[in-house]
């Protein structure tokens, strides 16, 4: 979208949309991404010292009203969705899509041995459905991730994620002050033996997942539900397919040329 006000303003805008399973209602939420102010790119920080940047803000901030926004946009363009972008590819190959959608059970807790943002990491992960992210705070050595790894994995395992992590670094750094990783999340989280199949699991929750929003959908008396639950069911489906097409392993001597 392009806006007119205080300069114009290129701006990428997302809509989120999530469910409140307590009261039946939908979350809307919006996202604004800002590309450039005229036509100065946004990543340019000396070529938009002169420009009225925080102005220009307030002012796209301050219009309420759609039929008031409506009239301030100069030009906009929807961009699709790129199917399978909102996906995690875990250690053994598994591609997780759209967890936002599953059941409690089926949300990943995510382990991060990249000290990489943690704290941006951490909240993009959870609001995108993880029940837990444990990263570094600063860079560690192979040799320890694993460490860490086979601790919470194997020594501490079913036991309340924060209570392992504890007892995972002062087993590994004890006694020095070093205690890289830090949690975000559900403080209950634990991570269980798996003994389950983890693909077929997958698939299941994505099945039940669609044919609860689909009814939603069908059986909701209002729009704003129904239309929002047909559009999540939509969703799940198309990245359930990509997560299959994945899985799918290629047939020898029909690669791409």
């Amino acid at each position: 979208v392009t806006w007119k006000a205080q300069g114009l303003a290129t701006v990428d805008r997302a809509m989120g949309i999530g469910a409140i399973p307590f009261n039946d209602k939908f979350m809307v939420t919006q996202f604004n991404r800002f590309h450039s102010l005229d036509g100065v790119d946004w990543r340019d920080k000396s070529g938009l010292a002169a420009l009225p940047i925080g102005s220009a803000i307030s002012t796209k901030s301050s219009i309420a009203g759609a039929t008031e926004r409506h009239e301030h946009i100069v030009s906009e363009e929807t961009i699709p969705r790129v199917i399978g972008s909102m996906a995690i590819q875990l250690h053994d190959g598994i591609w997780l899509y759209a967890p936002q959608g599953f059941s409690p059970e089926a949300a990943p807790v995510i382990i991060n041995n990249s000290s990489w943002s943690w704290h941006e990491l951490s909240k993009r992960a959870t609001f995108a459905g993880a029940r837990a992210y444990v990263g570094s705070l600063f860079p560690v050595t192979d040799t320890e991730a694993q460490e860490v790894g086979q601790a919470l994995f194997d020594r501490h395992i079913a036991q309340q994620l924060p209570k392992a992590l504890w007892a995972a670094q002062r087993d590994i750094y004890a006694p020095s002050a070093r205690r890289p990783y830090v949690m975000i999340g559900l403080p209950f989280v634990a991570i269980p033996r798996n003994t389950a199949d983890s693909l077929s699991f997958l698939r299941r929750a994505y099945i039940d997942a669609i044919e609860h929003w689909s009814a939603k959908a069908k059986l909701s008396p209002h729009e704003e539900i129904w239309s929002n639950a047909d559009r999540f069911s939509r969703f799940l489906m198309e990245d359930m397919m990509e997560f299959q097409r994945k899985l799918t392993p290629r047939r020898p001597g029909r690669g791409v040329a």
